[in-house]
């Protein structure tokens, strides 16, 4: 199964948009194991940054709960909803989601046309089906304005 985040409606699953020029960061977690997060490519040094993969970061199999943190200029992951202990993945950049007015060098979006604007996608990328999943029979998303949830305020929004 796969979870997408994005911050463009044509974020492509490789770290890119595929056909706007609004913003490329995306994070995801592919084939219900491995977490990825691919933010802007930077065109002066030809990469994407940040660009960062971690395989098993979940079991294979079973139900369980991930929490994520999805912020400008960081991004947070872990394999359960306990928000007292430490993650699994911490990952600080200017140059992953972003919010007018923007700080990536390279910024796509002057105007701030699509500014604030994020897209989930599950079993499928944003924009592409071609990483699709099967599996997910569940999902549950809240949106916080803390980053520090009630594990049991997100279990009794998400029925158990």
């Amino acid at each position: 199964w796969v979870i997408h985040f994005a911050d463009s409606p044509t974020c492509d699953g490789g770290g890119g948009d595929a056909g706007t020029t609004t913003h490329d960061a995306e994070t995801y977690l592919t084939n219900g194991t491995t977490f990825q997060m691919m933010g802007t490519y930077d065109y002066a040094h030809a990469t994407l940054d940040p660009w960062f993969s971690e395989s098993g970061i979940v079991s294979a199999s079973g139900c369980y709960q991930t929490h994520w943190i999805v912020q400008e200029g960081a991004v947070t992951f872990d394999d359960n909803t306990n928000t007292t202990g430490s993650p699994k993945v911490v990952l600080n950049t200017i140059h992953g989601f972003a919010t007018a007015p923007y700080k990536e060098a390279d910024s796509e979006d002057p105007s701030g046309a699509d500014a604030n604007l994020w897209y989930v996608g599950v079993n499928r990328t944003v924009y592409r089906a071609d990483r699709s999943g099967s599996g997910a029979n569940k999902v549950c998303l809240v949106l916080s304005q803390t980053t520090t949830p009630d594990p049991a305020a997100i279990a009794a929004l998400c029925g158990g």
